[in-house]
């Protein structure tokens, strides 16, 4: 799994906006019998916080 965070500030101190990106791999192996499958899932979230009006 992957992380990363960025902020932006105003000059006065207060938050502006904020943006969070996360990458996830999943890794999924399955058996049946002789029968076997494995895939990678991969997953990409990214969630944004902006001021009204921007």
């Amino acid at each position: 799994m992957a992380q990363m965070s960025q902020a932006v500030y105003r000059s006065d101190g207060l938050p502006h906006s904020s943006f969070e990106f996360s990458t996830m791999h999943l890794r999924v192996t399955a058996q049946s019998g002789a029968a076997r499958v494995s895939f990678t899932v991969q997953l990409r979230f990214t969630s944004a916080l902006r001021p009204v009006g921007s």
